[in-house]
């Protein structure tokens, strides 16, 4: 049995849906014995007559219609064949921009660049570091077609488009230098704390929200000195070589913890649960790119999270 010629039943499918040979040509950018041709060999190859001539034009026999209809099906399934190739073409040599919360920037960004720096696939990373409300106009601007923070301050994301996976949930504290006056091993409470500057990722709007929380409801905003950018590095540098209170998640101060450069210090009550909510915001409704996809495997290894759990 001959395979079927996938781009005559494309023409059988056209001249059904015009019914008129002169418009069928004209659509499919071909000469009108072009066209009669190709629907006889395709009806010579199905031993069927798909089409009969009336005075208003050309309609479907009804066995033709039979074939036609499954034969939209066929093409349907050929395109998804042809964009499933793209989408392995693009994550071979492909473009993936996505976001990364400035707190989440210093656990992600160089393992997953190293990674990628060794990969003999040719996908260029584009990586955006901004607060969570600023990555989330970005993905509705599709300017990044995915985005990894903190989701507390996204809850009402799924009602405006946005899909959010949750990951892990990450332990967030404060640290300071060795040295640091509030360095005695004692527990702080929030009237020391707020003595000193607070050296914080950038959270967009809301970050006052998080400060209430931290120190408590009562506080003084002229009171509180806090120092925000999207360089983690940077606030980490500040808080080994000043007085400044560096607040982040614990997992990116492994080695600092480790060797003593910085140490946690440990808070009285009351004082809110401050750890982040991990998850991967993207369009609801929009599957990832193959490259995009690739690119989030490897961040969800890097983050230590179970396929299976998410």
């Amino acid at each position: 049995m001959r395979p079927l010629d996938l781009r005559k039943l494309h023409h059988a499918i056209v001249l059904e849906s015009e019914c008129n040979f002169a418009r069928a040509s004209e659509r499919l950018h071909l000469s009108q014995s072009a066209l009669t041709r190709s629907i006889q060999a395709l009806e010579d190859d199905l031993g069927l007559h798909l089409f009969e001539r009336n005075r208003s034009g050309v309609r479907a026999t009804p066995e033709g219609r039979r074939i036609l209809e499954q034969g939209r099906e066929l093409l349907l399934r050929a395109g998804t064949i042809r964009r499933e190739a793209e989408l392995i073409r693009e994550a071979e040599s492909g473009e993936v921009s996505f976001g990364v919360g400035p707190a989440m920037a210093g656990i992600i960004l160089s393992p997953l660049m190293k990674a990628m720096s060794r990969d003999e696939t040719k996908v260029t990373v584009r990586a955006d570091i901004d607060s969570p409300p600023a990555l989330l106009e970005s993905l509705f601007g599709e300017k990044i077609e995915f985005f990894i923070a903190d989701t507390r301050l996204l809850d009402s994301a799924g009602q405006r488009g946005a899909a959010i996976l949750p990951l892990r949930y990450m332990e967030t504290g404060f640290y300071v230098r060795a040295g640091h006056p509030l360095a005695t091993g004692e527990v702080i409470t929030a009237d020391q704390l707020i003595r000193f500057p607070l050296l914080m990722p950038n959270l967009g709007e809301d970050h006052w929200t998080l400060i209430g929380a931290l120190y408590g409801g009562n506080f003084d905003r002229t009171s509180v000195k806090h120092l925000m950018c999207n360089d983690f590095h940077s606030l980490k540098a500040a808080a080994m070589d000043s007085d400044g209170i560096l607040m982040c998640v614990q997992d990116t101060l492994e080695t600092e913890l480790s060797d003593g450069t910085l140490q946690r210090l440990e808070m009285t009550q009351p004082h809110s649960d401050i750890g982040w909510n991990i998850g991967m915001v993207s369009l609801e409704g929009r599957r990832l790119s193959r490259a995009g996809q690739m690119l989030f495997e490897r961040i969800r290894r890097i983050l230590h999270v179970d396929a299976t759990t998410t």
